[in-house]
């Protein structure tokens, strides 16, 4: 790991959750490729747990990123994802599940890489596909009408955003969204968007 630091976070000590935690770094490390983690990060989605967390992608990233105009983009693409999950945090999710979210910060020879992971309804998966889909075929210019378009309708749901959230990771970090789902069960998947930031 070539002298980086790892932060980890475990909410939990219980067998299940120290297997289902394992479970998802796995799938997380199958979009790493030969990436370098800097950063992995577990806790509750709740705006105290993703200011700590930023707290300690930023210490991270003021020691191995020399140039500061990169680290803010990486660090507010970091933001938009875990405003992202904030937003979009299931309050419906049954008790005994994992609910935790996990974000992770890698660095490969050409790109950092942000990775978020968090708990979805398989009900919400196909629209979001959808919306990823969309927001990834358009152009920069494209994607600013759309953003300033959506500011000055107002169009905003109950969560917050209107989709601006995704919208912000595409326009911070340059690159389109890889997205995935590993499924739970017939209800439930872990979501995985992960956006690549070049160096």
């Amino acid at each position: 790991m070539q002298g980086y630091h790892i932060s980890t976070v475990i909410m939990t000590d219980t067998p299940q959750m120290q297997k289902i935690f394992v479970d998802r770094m796995q799938d997380i490390y199958g979009c790493m490729r030969s990436s370098d983690f800097i950063l992995i990060y577990r806790g509750e989605p709740v705006e105290e747990t993703v200011e700590k967390a930023l707290s300690v992608a930023e210490t991270r990233l003021k020691l191995i990123e020399d140039v500061k105009n990169l680290r803010k983009k990486i660090f507010s693409v970091m933001v938009e994802c875990l405003q992202n999950v904030i937003r979009h945090a299931d309050k419906f999710i049954e008790d005994g599940y994992d609910k935790s979210f996990i974000i992770v910060l890698s660095k490969s020879a050409f790109f950092y890489s942000v990775i978020s992971c968090n708990i979805i309804r398989n009900d919400k998966t196909a629209a979001l596909s959808e919306r990823i889909a969309k927001l990834n075929k358009l152009n920069p210019e494209e994607l600013e009408t759309l953003y300033h378009n959506i500011l000055c309708d107002g169009n905003f749901s109950e969560k917050g955003g209107a989709g601006l959230g995704l919208i912000d990771i595409i326009r911070r970090s340059g690159s389109k969204i890889e997205h995935s789902f590993k499924k739970i069960d017939e209800e439930h998947s872990y979501l995985i968007i992960k956006s690549n930031i070049l160096t």
